[in-house]
């Protein structure tokens, strides 16, 4: 059993081959020094500050950039989505004057040539690059049910320890390649996580451009790629990658070390965080494989 006919029994059907994604989205003939910068709200309520600060800011550096500023909207949470909430979002910005050059503009249409611009649209770009990492061997299928993993959660509580599916703890990860497909065959349900290489121990230094220099510990949680639909950040990371630039903001993500974890295993980008309330940014100029 290799990495590959492990993929191709999780995800069958599936094309591995994100190259034609590469040309797909070819870099962006844009001037030196512009910006592509992005907002990616839910469509699950009124629009927010969370979303309106960051939407100023992005107008104002694509316009003085000459760059980018695009709409991408973050649908994969269907239990949440409520009625013209795209039209909802598209509408609030309107009425603070503020205007994107890309995205969608009402529930149905887009605008733009790096569409589709809603995260449910995109199903076979993240499924393709989910089966690229399993066929690298940096990700693998978890069968742990939900009560095994409040299991696993209790104990870390009781004595204490960090929460979440990382090094003892991630069981699956341990199983080989043969164990993996028997159970595949035998119907056992599974999603997709990243097998990070992560070390807790370790620090990640990174140039903050008010702060200075300030660190945090290397992600070793596996965090889920896919389930019944997929993790919010792994779609980022496989939208921003496909956004190629040589300055890309990104609003704040709810942590930047799944960011980068995922990040290091796709093909090099530029990589660059501000988080919009302290104004601040984090960058990482060459992540590579």
């Amino acid at each position: 059993m290799t990495n590959k006919e492990l993929a191709d029994l999780l995800l069958p059907g599936v094309d591995a081959d994100i190259s034609r994604f590469e040309k797909q989205y070819p870099p962006r003939d844009l001037p030196a020094g512009a910006m592509v910068v992005r907002v990616a709200p839910s469509p699950t309520g009124f629009i927010h500050m969370g979303t309106l600060v960051p939407s100023a800011l992005n107008r104002k550096l694509a316009t003085d950039t000459k760059g980018v500023f695009f709409l991408r909207i973050e649908d994969t949470d269907q239990k949440r989505q409520i009625e013209n909430g795209i039209q909802d979002i598209v509408d609030g910005l309107k009425n603070f004057g503020i205007e994107f050059d890309e995205g969608p503009i009402n529930e149905t249409e887009e605008k733009g040539e790096y569409g589709p611009y809603i995260q449910s649209h995109r199903k076979d770009i993240y499924q393709s690059y989910a089966k690229y990492l399993l066929e690298q061997g940096k990700a693998y299928p978890c069968f742990c049910t939900p009560e095994q993993i409040e299991e696993t959660r209790t104990i870390q509580e009781k004595k204490k320890q960090r929460i979440g599916y990382y090094g003892r703890f991630a069981k699956c990860r341990q199983l080989s390649l043969e164990e993996m497909s028997a159970k595949v065959k035998a119907g056992e349900s599974f999603i997709i996580r990243l097998k990070s290489k992560g070390d807790f121990d370790n620090r990640i230094k990174v140039q903050d451009l008010i702060k200075g220099t300030i660190e945090f510990p290397e992600n070793d949680l596996d965090t889920v790629l896919l389930k019944s639909t997929p993790s919010c950040p792994f779609l980022a990371c496989a939208d921003s990658h496909l956004h190629p630039k040589p300055q890309l903001i990104l609003s704040a993500p709810p942590a930047v070390g799944y960011n980068i974890s995922i990040l290091k295993n796709l093909p090099k980008i530029p990589y660059c965080w501000i988080e919009y309330f302290v104004i601040c940014a984090l960058s990482c100029p060459e992540i590579y494989l």
